[in-house]
């Protein structure tokens, strides 16, 4: 009895580390993604285990599986995957609305098209990212981002943005850019590429004006405000 007695912290101890050694997966769907790739080897439950997560390398896809997949809306958590080096949600497999990556530094590669209801995204922190696509979900409310946050992402080489909210976006610390494309960015008033000495490809696409009879003074107004500070290619 007393034996048993002086083994009890010690159990209590190893009961309460594997406890902690799960990692909560609140979204349904997101956990059906995770069981069915066999990244998680445990149980229909909402966890997976550190050590399954942190397994992962690569690129993480969380689109749906099979024709008959639902949306996953929630990737909580997605932050104890610490070593994947790409994310991929597809068109159609994905509505997130929460997003939180600044533990993932491994990222080099972050394809989020048509599949974020967000307002904002900071990668300010994932300093490794090379290729970063953009795109909110179609049946989003919102306008687009209202702020992306790029900054210290000094070795990103290609940049797709399609539906931005805002007026402003600072590219200053992706010198290495070749490829930028932007499009429905229609609150964009300017943009500067006085930094981008490597651009190749650049493309910018914006509405300049609403749809109506009463455009045309409105299309020169705006069109007097938006300007490009040139990059020398």
């Amino acid at each position: 009895m007393i034996r048993l007695l002086q083994l009890l912290p010690i159990l209590m101890l190893l009961f309460t580390i594997q406890i902690s050694a799960q990692i909560a997966i609140p979204d349904v769907e997101f956990e059906n993604i995770l069981l069915s790739n066999g990244i998680d080897t445990g149980f229909f439950d909402g966890f997976i285990s550190q050590v399954d997560a942190e397994a992962v390398t690569g690129t993480l896809n969380i689109s749906p599986i099979g024709s008959f997949g639902g949306e996953v809306t929630n990737i909580t958590r997605i932050e104890g995957f610490v070593n994947i080096t790409g994310l991929d949600a597809l068109p159609g497999g994905a509505n997130i609305q929460v997003m939180d990556l600044p533990a993932n530094t491994e990222l080099s590669y972050l394809n989020l098209t048509n599949s974020i209801a967000l307002t904002s995204i900071d990668l300010s922190n994932n300093t490794k990212l090379t290729e970063v696509y953009l795109s909110p979900f179609s049946g989003s409310s919102s306008g687009g981002f209202s702020g992306v946050n790029l900054s210290n992402l000094s070795v990103l080489n290609k940049l797709e943005i399609n539906g931005g909210d805002f007026s402003s976006i600072d590219l200053s610390d992706c010198v290495l850019l070749d490829d930028l494309r932007m499009t429905q960015c229609n609150n964009l008033l300017g943009l500067d590429l006085s930094n981008m000495v490597l651009l190749v490809k650049f493309k910018l696409v914006i509405l300049l004006h609403p749809v109506n009879s009463k455009s045309s003074s409105k299309t020169q107004s705006l069109r007097s405000k938006f300007t490009i500070s040139p990059c020398i290619i």
